[in-house]
């Protein structure tokens, strides 16, 4: 385990409740109205007695450990730089990183090409600090295979077997496999998530993550306010082949909305959705397993579910974890 864990959360006013992009095996059409995205929480959710749930210039250091598995979960970062920037900075300090998608922006006035050269460099940074995961979103979709004309992010899967770990890659993490699944635009490329998941189960293992951008469909992690935009093959995958965790991002929406949320438990698996917010952080899941939780931070505030129960119901984070201590200012 690598020394040391420090990071910024910096609280910025509200968060923007981006829409997520039209993709092509979950139709998402149009905004959500404004009176279908209210926050999930009042005005005075992020400030509880004891502790601010929402941290603004607060810094961690985690205390050394042995034995742990603690994965950061970033998603939807859409080409923000700052984010990126953020999460090069704080890498080293996890066993791995997942990025679930969607690392380009389709709608940016910064040309794809560009924003592949800039992205590729960040990985290989990332890559040079942490275990680094990397799945494609329907935004990172750009070039068409031929005789499916299917969409694929063909600039991330000819890294596969690289430095770091992308679409179609599978590799052990500890006892545990992570399944880097990409994002299938019809049946051809779904077919082929299929096969993978169909030659993964047969590996040893202790344990199974999936990296992969959509969230199951018909779950509070793929709900936006109004309807559900999940994947709708993904249920089924996972009553299958019996996953622990599959960490997933798309639904910028869903921990900020009535009745969504960042966690879901489908099937025996964890499901993850860290969502998207504005500024230089981007909203994120720490999991650790060595003390069997998962924690959420955003500019909503911070939340904490346990992973050794039944219950998907998250907690405000009120007090750090014991291997959290805090070395700078927090909101009172």
């Amino acid at each position: 385990m690598r020394d040391g864990i420090s990071w910024r959360n910096r609280a910025v006013p509200g968060p923007a409740l981006s829409n997520a992009p039209l993709p092509q095996n979950a139709a998402f059409s149009g905004a959500v109205p404004a009176s279908e995205a209210a926050p999930r929480r009042d005005q005075t959710w992020a400030l509880r007695e004891g502790m601010a749930c929402a941290i603004a210039e607060a810094k961690y250091a985690k205390r050394r450990q042995t034995s742990v598995m603690q994965i950061l979960l970033v998603a939807d970062l859409h080409y923000a730089l700052p984010q990126f920037d953020w999460l090069t900075s704080v890498a080293a300090d996890f066993d791995a990183v997942v990025l679930a998608g969607d690392l380009l922006e389709s709608a940016s006035h910064v040309p794809i090409d560009a924003q592949i050269l800039v992205i590729n460099a960040y990985l290989e940074k990332l890559s040079a600090r942490s275990r680094l995961f990397v799945c494609s979103g329907n935004h990172d979709l750009t070039a068409t295979c031929d005789g499916s004309g299917e969409r694929v992010a063909d600039w991330l899967s000819k890294r596969r077997d690289g430095e770091f770990a992308c679409d179609g890659d599978s590799r052990m993490l500890g006892t545990m496999l992570v399944s880097v699944l990409p994002w299938w635009d019809g049946p051809a490329t779904r077919d082929g998530v299929t096969d993978q998941l169909s030659r993964d189960t047969e590996y040893p293992k202790q344990s199974w993550l999936w990296a992969y951008h959509a969230p199951p469909a018909d779950c509070p992690v793929s709900w936006a306010g109004s309807r559900h935009y999940g994947d709708t093959a993904l249920p089924d995958w996972i009553k299958a082949f019996r996953p622990d965790y599959v960490l997933c991002g798309h639904v910028h929406q869903a921990p900020f909305v009535r009745d969504g949320s960042w966690v879901h438990k489908l099937g025996g698996a964890w499901v993850f959705n860290a969502g998207q917010q504005p500024g230089a952080t981007p909203a994120h899941v720490i999991l650790d397993l060595d003390q069997a939780t998962a924690l959420w931070f955003s500019i909503y505030g911070n939340e904490i579910v346990t992973l050794d129960g039944d219950s998907a119901a998250p907690a405000p984070l009120d007090t750090l974890p014991d291997w959290f201590r805090a070395a700078g200012p927090v909101v009172a």
